[in-house]
C-alpha cells in the first residue's frame, strides 16, 4: 500500500485502501502497522488533523484492530525496525514483570482510554 508522508513528530506516513477499509501507519521509529475496519471518514479526519500523533492515540489505536508489519527481509537483515529495538516491544509488561519492576495496571485509564 502506498503511504503519504505527513508532518508529525511520531507519524512518518499514512496510507489507506478504501476497498478493504485498511489504514496503514508508518511511525518515525520505522514501525508499520495496519488497522482493519477504518472508515473513509476516519482516514480523512486523520489526514486533516493538526496533530497526527494525538488523533492516532485517541481515535485509531484504541478503536481498531492492528497488525504489525515487518520488512520483507526481516529475518535476513537488520533493516526491519524490530531488529533495532533494545527490548521486545510486543510484550513490554511481561518483560518488566520478569525484571522486577512495577507495572501499572491503570495506565490506560490515566490516558483517557477505558
Amino acid at each position: 500500500m502506498n503511504r503519504t508522508p505527513v508532518e508529525s513528530s511520531s507519524v512518518k506516513s499514512v496510507g489507506y485502501e478504501a476497498d478493504t477499509e485498511t489504514l496503514s501507519v508508518e511511525f518515525c521509529s520505522g514501525a508499520v502497522y495496519e488497522f482493519a475496519g477504518v472508515s473513509q471518514f476516519t482516514y480523512d479526519s486523520f489526514m486533516a488533523s493538526e496533530s497526527k500523533g494525538h488523533f492516532f492515540a485517541v481515535f485509531v489505536r484504541p478503536c481498531f484492530e492492528a497488525r504489525r508489519l515487518h520488512d520483507v527481509n526481516c529475518r535476513k537483515t537488520a533493516e526491519c525496525w524490530c531488529r533495532r529495538q533494545r527490548r521486545d516491544v510486543t510484550n513490554v509488561n511481561a518483560v518488566e514483570v520478569e525484571a522486577g519492576t512495577k507495572v501499572r495496571k491503570d495506565s490506560a485509564s490515566k490516558k483517557g482510554h477505558l
